[in-house]
């Protein structure tokens, strides 16, 4: 089980996330996600035997958001996100 912590870009309303969330949801693979729109990011946990985090970002960018990597470790979650670009 891979966790893998992004920002995503567009979101602008509960609905929006609410619509990420559903399309990261649909992906076989994924276990679980927590959308959070205030910090424009999201944290998903996903069985990479089935499906890797770029099949996950392609679910984001089909509902009409973007997905990019933050940081690989839950520090990051704590004291604010890296971005790599």
């Amino acid at each position: 089980m891979t966790k893998q912590y992004c920002d995503v870009l567009g979101m602008s309303c509960a609905a929006c996330s609410q619509a990420v969330e559903k399309a990261v949801k649909k992906v076989k693979g994924v276990k679980k996600v927590a959308v959070n729109l205030l910090k424009n990011s999201m944290e998903v946990e996903f069985d990479e035997n089935i499906c890797s985090f770029d099949d996950i970002a392609k679910a984001v960018e089909k509902a009409g958001y973007k997905a990019i990597i933050g940081s690989l470790n839950a520090d990051s979650l704590s004291n604010g996100s890296s971005k790599d670009a």
